[in-house]
């Protein structure tokens, strides 16, 4: 976007957290486009300016960086405790069985099936149900 905007175009941001990887990247962003005479519009904000603007900016984003802090903690406090549950229990502390995607199939039947007749990832795919990128994974160095 920052390549193709024009002097008097307008930006609209739904989020601040949504125009940079953190803090400095959004003020610069948002410096780059009002230099370059764009309006920048976030959605729960409206028009920034220059002046107070990015000063109301400024710490918006940094505290919407902060958040984006505290929620990857939380996730790998709860990943953690997955672990620790799969462990002690055999099972996540919300009930699940693995940490990962449920498994489309029996990964050691399909191999030794595809083994066994010497047939193709898409004949072992429509037997299976599995996709046919599944049964490359399940069956690589076969």
């Amino acid at each position: 976007m920052l390549s193709s905007v024009r002097s008097g175009d307008t930006a609209h941001v739904y989020a601040v957290d949504r125009s940079g990887r953190d803090a400095l990247d959004v003020q610069s962003t948002v410096r780059r486009l009002i230099a370059a005479s764009v309006t920048v519009d976030f959605h729960a904000i409206g028009a920034i300016g220059r002046g107070v603007g990015e000063l109301i900016l400024a710490v918006l984003a940094q505290a919407a960086e902060m958040e984006r802090r505290r929620i990857a903690e939380r996730t790998a406090a709860g990943r953690q405790a997955a672990r620790a549950a799969l462990q002690a229990t055999g099972r996540t502390h919300r009930g699940k069985e693995s940490l990962g995607r449920p498994y489309a199939a029996d990964a050691a039947a399909v191999k030794a099936c595809r083994q066994a007749n010497e047939a193709s990832i898409s004949d072992t795919a429509r037997h299976f149900s599995p996709s046919p990128a599944t049964v490359k994974r399940y069956c690589a160095g076969a």
